[in-house]
């Protein structure tokens, strides 16, 4: 059966469903802001700003999903294979399920006299998806809306804040569980294996977890091996977990089973600099400045060149979103910004220091770290 809905505002605000009125507000400002670019209609492919508009996560792998919206008069619904209609259904999301029997874009036929000239849709949407709309539109101007979407995305209401400190509090925990299981031998996925139970207990999902020992601490982006841990390793333990399908990111550094000046220099360099990049931070301060804060005083120690990555990137819905904390992103800071603050020193073939903190702008402006768990960096 082809179910076809199409919501106008004053039947939305009389909708018995709960989650409408959570996300209304969403989708009305994204309908004003594509309103000015005089977009005719969005698609929203499944993934973090699907989620962001209808709160909940569809992912359909490759059968045919999209979330349109016509801004002028708040229309709007989604296409979702039948065997996905229950993450939809009594939702309050006006949904059309189709079976592998029918093609999905009957549902777009009845909107196609529309005549829709300016279509917006993110710049991740496949590519068949785009030949999808040419079929039913013709041709027509694309408009990306990636740049509307992230801007609203990178300012967190209350819920969402909460989210990622929930996820936080879980990562605090699994660190604490990591120091009381580690042992000599225990190799680096076994490691990953002990944080990722304790993240789960504590109802947070493991989503990139980081253990890096010996001369793969001075990798930044290594992941994990069957490495053993050695005395004397140095080793980086970089933890991203989501609550609610929100993203905390974490990172310690710790010396197992010995004490060595040059890590204690490193980590003390590292820690200043993550510290003052911290109190760097105020509501329209540029992200630039922060970066430039860490920067130079990692360089100011002679270790600039070490220095190889930003000093930090925003939190939600994705690990990595904006702001981005680098020389590069000269925007400024603003009340609801999420946002990780995480600089590093990586010696090649030797070790490698990061150490990582979340730190949120509140909505009276005070700028608030999210983690308060620093355990000492010997393990004995």
């Amino acid at each position: 059966m082809i179910m076809l809905f199409l919501v106008n505002k004053e039947k939305l605000y009389k909708h018995s469903q709960v989650l409408l009125f959570m996300n209304i507000k969403k989708i009305e400002e994204l309908a004003k802001r594509l309103e000015s670019k005089e977009v005719d209609i969005a698609f929203i492919t499944p993934g973090p700003n699907l989620r962001y508009v209808l709160g909940i996560n569809v992912e359909t792998y490759e059968r045919f999903c999209m979330f349109y919206l016509i801004p002028r008069n708040l229309e709007f619904g989604i296409i979702i294979p039948k065997l996905d209609e229950l993450k939809v259904k009594d939702k309050g999301i006006k949904y059309f399920a189709y079976t592998d029997n029918e093609d999905p874009l009957d549902f777009l036929k009845p909107i196609k006299s529309m005549r829709a000239r300016r279509i917006a849709f993110e710049e991740r949407t496949p590519i068949k998806y785009y030949l999808y709309l040419k079929r039913i539109f013709g041709d027509f101007e694309f408009i990306t809306l990636d740049e509307i979407l992230y801007e609203l995305r990178s300012i967190k209401d209350k819920e969402e804040i909460e989210n990622i400190k929930e996820a936080v509090r879980a990562i605090e925990k699994s660190y604490k569980k990591f120091e009381e299981e580690i042992t000599e031998n225990l190799s680096e996925n076994e490691i990953v294996s002990i944080i990722s139970n304790e993240l789960l207990r504590n109802n947070a999902i493991p989503r990139y977890i980081l253990v890096q020992a010996g001369e793969h601490s001075a990798i930044p982006h290594w992941t994990h091996s069957e490495r053993k841990i050695k005395r004397g390793d140095v080793i980086v333990v970089d933890i991203s977990a989501t609550y609610n399908d929100y993203f905390g990111d974490l990172t310690r550094t710790y010396i197992f089973g010995a004490v060595d000046d040059k890590f204690i220099e490193i980590y003390n360099i590292v820690k200043e600099a993550h510290d003052k990049a911290i109190l760097a931070i105020k509501e329209g301060e540029l992200a630039s400045n922060i970066d430039y804060v860490a920067r130079s005083t990692i360089s100011a120690k002679g270790y600039g060149e070490f220095f190889v990555h930003r000093t930090g990137h925003g939190l939600g819905l994705e690990v990595h979103e904006e702001p981005y904390i680098s020389q590069m992103y000269r925007k400024q800071l603003k009340r609801g910004m999420v946002f990780t603050i995480e600089p590093g020193i990586y010696l090649p073939n030797k070790f490698g220091v990061r150490l990582e903190s979340n730190v949120v702008i509140d909505e009276n402006g005070r700028v608030i770290v999210l983690d308060n768990y620093w355990p000492d960096p010997i393990i004995r």
